[in-house]
């Protein structure tokens, strides 16, 4: 007989961990902002004190070398229970179909008395899973139970050994909506392959066998978008293996983005966006910080997503703790650019919305049927 114990029927669940949600309350609440006196307080780590203070205890910047490094960009596993007399495992179904069917990662149950134990991770953000547990044998089955996990940002992905994997899904935009979860994946690069980096203390992310797995089999991920320039003529398949597609679509960051020496590979970015059949996608550079910012902050300004959440997207890469980056609530964001124009009572949003737009048509040549199409995919009705 198997007897479930948790979660209840019907229980919500936060998919944070405690350093996940106080980052995002303290984000929210306007308290990471530059200190008065620089002098004393020179730079954006400061703002991040408590962040190293309680939870940076063991960091070492060491991924590639310790796959087990703290990775405060984990999201919270949940942990079930239940007794049985025979060996058994947990079945998760989803209650929403999403690009490519992806699943969750399950780990081994443990056992202590007679009391099984599991976890498992990577879980859409408000949408509501199925379980129950399974014999070995699939001669008995228990109960079938419910559970829904909330609406909170962000969507975090854990891949061992790498880092700072997060779904561009789930951010708000100003009128409301959100983006579609499990479509564009950010994060940072995959393997380590420079020599230079390997021999430093500065090690780059790079994935175990198991954090493959997640991304290649669970995740399912189709199309690897490595936008890093040093890659090229170096990495020839993705390091994910199996049926994943390496596309080498050299970007740069900040300034550099919007330079037109990059126009046919952001226009070619674009186009892969606005076919649905390439999702989900996995878009990075070297951590994840600078040049995937950029673009992902490009992007969210293209759909429309609020500032708050703009910023917050930029920021919450600090929780890798090898890459500190702060834009104070009221600081200069790349918004700021796309300002000209703004009509009386308009938004600022809708303003670099259009602005936006008229960019990329401008100076890269993509057309506004692909801007709509791509809107059409990212942005959830």
């Amino acid at each position: 007989m198997i007897e479930l114990i948790s979660p209840a029927d019907g229980e919500k669940i936060s998919l944070l961990t405690d350093v996940m949600r106080e980052f995002v309350e303290r984000q929210y609440s306007g308290q990471h902002v530059y200190a008065e006196d620089p002098e004393e307080f020179p730079d954006a780590e400061d703002s991040y004190a408590w962040l190293r203070e309680k939870y940076g205890k063991g960091f070492t910047r060491n991924y590639a070398g310790n796959p087990n490094e703290v990775n405060l960009t984990k999201p919270q596993y949940i942990k079930f229970s239940w007794k049985a007399d025979v060996p058994c495992h947990v079945e998760i179904t989803c209650s929403v179909k999403y690009p490519n069917d992806p699943q969750t990662e399950i780990l081994p149950p443990e056992l202590d008395g007679d009391i099984y134990t599991c976890e498992a991770g990577n879980f859409f953000m408000r949408t509501e899973y199925s379980w129950q547990v399974v014999s070995d044998d699939g001669k008995q089955h228990s109960e079938l139970r419910r559970f829904v996990t909330l609406d909170e940002f962000p969507r975090a992905i854990f891949a061992q050994g790498g880092g700072n994997i997060r779904d561009l899904g789930g951010l708000k935009t100003y009128d409301g909506k959100s983006l579609r979860q499990g479509c564009v994946y950010r994060g940072g690069a995959l393997e380590c392959y420079l020599e230079e980096v390997l021999k430093s203390n500065e090690r780059s992310y790079s994935l175990t066998p198991r954090g493959k797995h997640v991304l290649r089999d669970l995740v399912r991920i189709k199309k690897d978008i490595d936008i890093r320039k040093d890659s090229v003529g170096v990495l020839n398949e993705s390091p994910l293996g199996g049926d994943v597609e390496l596309l080498h679509l050299t970007l740069r960051g900040y300034e550099l983005f919007y330079d037109t020496p990059w126009a046919n590979k952001t226009k070619e970015l674009f186009d892969l966006l606005a076919d649905e059949s390439n999702y989900p996608v996995y878009l990075h550079c070297m951590v994840g910080a600078d040049r995937t910012g950029t673009v992902m902050c490009f992007l969210e300004m293209l759909l429309g997503v609020s500032r708050k959440d703009l910023i917050a997207d930029y920021n919450i890469t600090s929780l890798s703790l090898r890459d500190i980056r702060l834009i104070p609530p009221d600081g200069e964001c790349d918004q700021n650019r796309f300002l000209g124009g703004m009509g009386d009572h308009e938004p600022v949003e809708e303003t670099v919305k259009r602005n936006c737009e008229k960019f990329l048509m401008d100076k890269f040549g993509i057309t506004m049927e692909t801007i709509e199409k791509v809107r059409k995919n990212l942005i959830e009705e």
